[in-house]
């Protein structure tokens, strides 16, 4: 956030470390499930659509917590930030809503389109 140092390894760290996860869960799930007779696609790749999708989410919150800094930079400068208070709640929502639609579309769309 502009104006704060001090969230930018809380940032960094999160920016790596979910990203990685996400894949690392994926894969383990789908070389888990890929091998199982009659499951259907779907059941094989929900797990990993949603976890992926988190780190999609979560760039989009990240957006959307700095955006309202941003602004705020823009209208008054650097006085404007030194009493700016982040809608982390609001971020929070809306990076768990682009996951979970994300996730969504994953697991019901993209399969259907192999046929």
């Amino acid at each position: 956030m502009i104006g704060r140092p001090e969230w930018q390894t809380g940032t960094l760290v999160l920016s790596i470390l979910i990203p990685g996860f996400a894949i690392a869960v994926a894969m383990m799930w789908v070389l888990t499930f890929v091998t199982k007779p009659g499951l259907s696609i779907q059941v094989v790749v929900s797990v990993a659509s949603l976890v992926m999708t988190a780190s999609f989410g979560c760039a989009w919150a990240l957006a959307r917590l700095q955006n309202g800094g941003y602004k705020a930079f823009k209208a008054g400068g650097w006085e404007a930030l030194q009493g700016f208070e982040c809608d982390i709640r609001s971020a929070i929502l809306f990076g768990a809503g682009i996951s979970l639609v994300m996730g969504l579309i994953m697991i019901f769309l993209i399969p259907g389109l192999r046929a």
